[in-house]
């Protein structure tokens, strides 16, 4: 961002003396910039960069989607003023899209929650002498008893779900069902496992599903150096500098967010199954064709590191994931 220097004869924090052409002052370092100034003038200033902006952002977009690789060939090449930096780039597209995918699931939710209150009528206590002759109320024994056989398994261990539930319960007890020994650790995953069993199901999936979801933008970050280094060993003989594999990194994970962004809207105006298949399939090949203008092999040897690429990369997807959900119950 353009910094503005509206300039002083002294420096206001030690009076002195400076040149038109200080910016600093040479003995004190504080910014020879008039901070006091009228809001037209902030506005102003706040346009002029949006404009600057707006200017790489518009000389960003067409070889950004019609030119795979090409803004990181200039970025290797140091050809970078006239174009935004792969950085805020996938920051700006990323923050749409997450932005838009909480949207959607809040309107998800909503709905989903208005149609189930809708649907449950509100329980009626009836009474049996005012109920027409013949029709007689008959309660199943073993459905009392139902909650008394339900099981749940913890680390190879079966636990009755009406003792976990129990108020008397203690963490101790169950630390002591499963033969661990009586640590602060120990004692702290059987109170999480009690606190599991006691909650409502519904709630602990809608738990784990938000959770995941304001994470989501962090975890995808995380796969951001991952993938670098990933394109790193899999283009090993080419020498590339790790900085290059992250500006790769960085343009295509943004692609795939536009591409998962632009979906969302499609299937907002129609719903069709092929959406999804056709935005994976736009991912896959501007991917390859991205990595055949960037890393200059033949295409056989592009597509089949890709195909070999997407493995390790799924797993590391999984792998996070599945970190977060270890986290999500740990902090419930």
């Amino acid at each position: 961002m353009r910094t503005f220097y509206r300039k002083k004869s002294n420096c206001q924090n030690c009076q002195y003396p400076l040149l038109d052409n200080y910016n600093f002052c040479p003995h004190c370092g504080q910014d020879n910039s008039d901070k006091l100034v009228p809001f037209s003038t902030l506005v102003s200033e706040f346009f002029s960069n949006l404009i600057g902006y707006d200017s790489k952002l518009a000389k960003s977009v067409k070889p950004f989607l019609w030119k795979p690789g090409y803004l990181t060939n200039e970025f290797i090449a140091g050809r970078r003023a006239s174009y935004i930096h792969p950085l805020r780039l996938y920051f700006v597209i990323s923050f749409f899209y997450f932005f838009a995918l909480t949207l959607a699931y809040k309107q998800t939710t909503d709905t989903a929650s208005a149609n189930s209150k809708e649907q449950t009528s509100p329980a009626t206590d009836v009474d049996v002498d005012d109920l027409p002759t013949g029709v007689n109320i008959t309660t199943n024994p073993d459905s009392l008893r139902r909650d008394n056989r339900e099981e749940i398994d913890i680390f190879g261990k079966s636990f009755s779900i009406d003792f976990l539930k129990d108020k008397r319960t203690t963490d101790p007890q169950v630390v002591d069902s499963l033969g661990w020994k009586q640590t602060a650790i120990n004692r702290y995953m059987a109170h999480q496992v009690i606190k599991f069993a006691r909650a409502d199901s519904q709630s602990i999936g809608a738990y784990f599903r938000e959770y995941l979801l304001n994470k989501a933008s962090l975890l995808m970050f995380f796969m951001l150096p991952i993938f670098a280094l990933l394109l790193k060993l899999f283009y090993l003989r080419r020498k590339r500098y790790y900085v290059e594999h992250l500006t790769f990194s960085l343009h295509i994970h943004a692609f795939a967010f536009l591409v998962l962004l632009l979906m969302m809207g499609v299937e907002k105006i129609w719903s069709n199954d092929w959406i999804g298949t056709i935005a994976f399939l736009g991912i896959l090949v501007y991917g390859v064709v991205a990595a055949r203008n960037v890393y200059r092999q033949s295409w056989t040897k592009t597509v089949f590191k890709g195909f070999l690429l997407f493995i390790p990369y799924t797993i590391c997807v999984s792998l996070i994931t599945t970190i977060a959900i270890i986290i999500a119950g740990l902090i419930y």
